[in-house]
């Protein structure tokens, strides 16, 4: 039996580590199901995979709070208006059994909500709703006096985005005159949302506000956490904030901003900023601890060269001579953006000992044949092995 996932949120203070943790209370729901999509389904029901819907907004038609959408591998030129408490996971290969969700892959399954050919957002989001494994793009939204979130549009709801990769959004205004909202990629209006493992990239607005992400308040309250985040090739900036909080956890913003990685603030709220890497802050009130930014010295911080392995394509993986490896908290999620484990101790850089995590989104990976943890297959791992081996 599925279940209801009904969303709260509360902040927590673990050792210098800020994380936004969602407490999910759940209760059953009868009607709850599973609906599938795929382009080779005959769009009769979508209660199993030969007769799964084409599209995905077909299956969320058919949906009841409580439902999840599982959506097979391609690329489905629509745009998605979600209804309340639907979850939709993107990955699926097209054959996998109801107890076999742990199969999808978002990565190799790639799974594209193509909003190209229409004029507002890709996905208006609901409450209680999760969207988990899509790749959001190629919307243009031209909606003036609108509220703007070309790629998501999250407004007055409580809301999950996690594993997506949002790129290419673009809210357009032609006339000077006119409000068009703001958000490339992301728009948070009035709303609590958590944004996990995401890459957000090559957004934009042509009124330049929030060209990835926007946080906004009217007549609510706007909370949001970024974490395990990959942010970058936003020509204005990456983050905009008109009010709210903001927490920003294990967060990489990369290259390709020209104002601010990071630009304004809630003046009753400073930004929480923990154990990431922004190179660019507009000056106004943040808190700041296990960071790799400019001009906030103390609390663990530093300002260096991050020294990824290559930023001009897209690669904001950590090199073995990064100054932000081990230096970050000593907690933290378990998984980078990759995936792969966290924390990752690199013997004789930063600090030693476990919980050594690194700042960004990546976490540094030992070699397989590193059998000294240095960072450096060489001599030595062989002497250690030659040892271990006569020993047996």
């Amino acid at each position: 039996m599925m279940k209801e996932r009904n969303q709260k949120w509360q902040y927590h203070m673990a050792e210098g580590w800020v994380e936004a943790i969602l407490i999910c209370v759940f209760s059953t729901v009868a009607h709850a199901g599973i609906l599938r999509v795929s382009l080779d389904g005959d769009g009769s029901d979508g209660e199993s995979w030969p007769t799964a819907f084409t599209s995905v907004s077909d299956a969320i038609a058919a949906s009841a709070s409580g439902d999840s959408i599982w959506v097979a591998s391609g690329t489905y030129n629509e745009t998605l208006v979600l209804i309340p408490g639907i979850s939709l996971y993107g990955g699926f290969f097209g054959s996998e059994g109801d107890d076999e969700f742990d199969l999808r892959d978002w990565q190799a399954n790639e799974t594209i909500i193509d909003a190209s050919g229409f004029s507002v957002t890709a996905v208006k989001g609901a409450s209680h709703t999760v969207v988990d494994g899509f790749t959001v793009t190629r919307a243009r939204m031209k909606e003036p006096f609108g509220l703007g979130g070309a790629g998501f549009q999250c407004h007055g709801i409580e809301m999950i985005i996690r594993n997506c990769d949002i790129r290419n959004n673009f809210l357009l205004c032609y006339d000077p005159y006119l409000w068009c909202g703001s958000g490339g990629g992301i728009l948070v209006l009035d709303s609590q949302v958590l944004i996990e493992n995401c890459h957000i990239h090559n957004n934009g607005t042509m009124i330049r506000d929030g060209d990835g992400i926007a946080v906004e308040e009217l007549s609510g309250d706007s909370v949001v956490t970024i974490l395990n985040c990959l942010i970058y090739e936003n020509p204005y900036d990456g983050l905009d904030i008109g009010g709210g909080r903001v927490t920003v956890s294990n967060t990489t913003f990369g290259l390709g901003a020209e104002f601010f990685d990071i630009s304004g603030s809630d003046p009753f709220f400073p930004v929480r900023i923990v154990n990431s890497i922004v190179r660019s802050l507009y000056p106004v009130s943040y808190t700041i601890s296990n960071s790799n930014v400019p001009d906030h010295p103390g609390n663990g911080n530093i300002d260096e060269d991050p020294q990824w392995v290559d930023p001009e394509n897209g690669d904001y993986r950590l090199k073995l001579s990064s100054p932000c490896i081990d230096s970050g908290t000593t907690a933290g999620p378990a998984t980078d953006l990759d995936g792969n484990p966290r924390s990752v101790d690199v013997l004789g850089i930063g600090r030693d000992g476990p919980g050594a995590y690194d700042m960004g989104c990546y976490e540094f990976q030992l070699p397989k044949a590193d059998l000294n943890s240095d960072g450096r297959v060489n001599a030595c791992d062989l002497f250690l092995f030659e040892d271990q081996w006569h020993g047996q």
